[in-house]
């Protein structure tokens, strides 16, 4: 039989075993969730687990846009100039 463990919504590790695992909850006392997917061969550690449903889906990334916009040498200098001053209040706390 295959087992995924969910933690936290997702696949989080994907094994074989005869039986299900009975193991104790975590250090927080939550107990582990483990799912049987062996008739769900293309299930993957990562994929994202509807408890209501039962299945598993993969996730869908989204690119980020990237900015073509470019900064001006003065807007730069203010960045760079509001960054170190903060980083120098921060130190001198």
């Amino acid at each position: 039989m295959m087992f995924a463990q969910v933690l936290n919504g997702k696949a989080h590790y994907i094994f074989k075993s005869v039986d299900v695992p009975n193991l104790p909850p975590d250090s927080e006392g939550n107990p582990l969730v483990f799912v049987d997917i062996t008739y769900k061969p293309n299930v993957q550690e990562g994929w994202e687990y509807n408890e209501k449903t039962n299945e598993f889906t993969e996730p869908i990334y989204v690119e980020p846009e990237e900015n073509t916009e470019q900064l001006t040498i003065h807007e730069e200098i203010l960045f760079e100039t509001k960054y170190q001053t903060l980083l120098l209040e921060i130190g001198g706390m």
